[in-house]
């Protein structure tokens, strides 16, 4: 049995544009990629209906 909201990490592939435009990102707001990515995903989840937002946190 799985715990649910465990910790894990997990590798994306992402473009090298994408990569560069991460890295310049992180570093002008100086945070890491980690959590610039925490911070995007963040404001996507904020932005969605609430219908889908309800899905989201059922699955997360």
């Amino acid at each position: 049995m799985t715990k649910k909201n465990q910790n894990y990490t997990t590798s994306v592939s992402v473009s090298n544009v994408t990569r560069n435009k991460l890295i310049a990102l992180s570093s002008i707001q100086k945070v890491t990629q980690k959590q610039l990515l925490s911070k995007i995903v963040d404001k996507e989840v904020a932005h969605l209906n609430p219908t889908d937002k309800k899905q989201f946190y059922e699955y997360s």
